[in-house]
């Protein structure tokens, strides 16, 4: 039996999903933002602004379109709020709601349900740089994605969240990754970093219903063609990486970082590894990861 975890569709959409305007404090408007994504090649923009909800078809209008020029123009929000002794603060980034009344004051954990109540999507971002606690993050488990990779984090070295990623996974939690550029146009914080989504189109429907299905990865620059599980096999097809790096919740496994050849990397999974995070690494150290694949007998994709 095969599971293909990414790859299956056949077509991968690029995606921005944390931007900010000057509708709250980035440096270009909606308009300059949405046309520096297009001419960049993306599929994909959400305006993200803080604490002000933009709707799809607002974006799309700054665009020329929903899907003016072939990218399609997506609203959202990002909210923030205290979380624990642990964490300075937590930033919940939400996709397809229409309404942003009732959330200011309430904890990140309800705001994510909250989110989801509204038929919307919840991405904790840049956990890294927030100081998030790795109990915090374990609280909002039941988030659709959490940034693993941001863009404008890395001025701070603290662009990388996989050190707590991998704690989660160690812990039971089965996190699904992103990566977003979190632009403000401050620095170089355009095209850092990427989500690849798994669609066959960039439609709104296609684009959400992959989103929310977990079909998608985080990227830096690498990019995964396909990733399945065959007889208990786990085979990577990808371009532009070096090696691939096979992490679960075992510290130390022999084998795990592995050479591509001809862009394939293939790894047997031990039996006391029930979850798997492929990261493939290029010759300048740019990486992709996957989330949390579940490569038990029985699994799901």
């Amino acid at each position: 039996m095969t599971r293909v975890f990414l790859g299956a569709v056949g077509a991968f959409q690029k995606a921005n999903l944390h931007t900010h305007t000057t509708r709250s404090d980035g440096a270009k408007t909606p308009e300059e933002t949405v046309g520096v994504y297009r001419e960049a090649g993306y599929d994909v923009l959400a305006i993200t602004d803080h604490w002000k909800l933009s709707r799809t078809e607002m974006v799309g209008r700054a665009g020329g379109g929903q899907t003016a020029h072939g990218m399609l123009c997506l609203g959202g929000i990002e909210f923030d709020t205290p979380q624990d002794e642990g964490s300075a603060t937590t930033h919940i980034v939400a996709l397809g709601i229409e309404d942003a009344r009732g959330y200011d004051g309430l904890p990140p954990a309800d705001i994510i349900h909250k989110v989801h109540f509204e038929g919307g999507l919840a991405i904790v971002a840049h956990p890294h740089w927030s100081l998030m606690s790795e109990a915090g993050l374990l609280a909002l488990a039941h988030a659709d994605a959490f940034e693993i990779y941001n863009g404008l984090s890395f001025d701070t070295h603290r662009g990388d969240a996989s050190a707590l990623i991998d704690g989660m996974i160690a812990r039971g939690a089965s996190p699904r990754l992103c990566a977003c550029d979190d632009t403000h146009f401050f620095t170089h914080d355009v095209g850092v970093c990427y989500t690849m989504i798994d669609a066959p189109d960039n439609r709104e429907g296609s684009v959400m219903d992959a989103l929310r299905a977990g079909r998608f990865y985080a990227s830096q620059g690498p990019r995964f063609e396909r990733v399945a599980l065959e007889d208990g096999v786990l085979e990577v097809r990808c371009c532009g990486a070096e090696y691939a790096l096979f992490l679960s919740a075992v510290p130390w496994v022999p084998g795990r970082r592995v050479v591509l050849a001809a862009g394939v990397a293939s790894y047997s999974p031990l039996p006391e590894e029930a979850f798997i995070r492929v990261v493939i690494v290029d010759e300048a150290g740019r990486c992709a990861s996957t989330g949390s694949l579940d490569v038990r007998q029985g699994g799901s994709a």
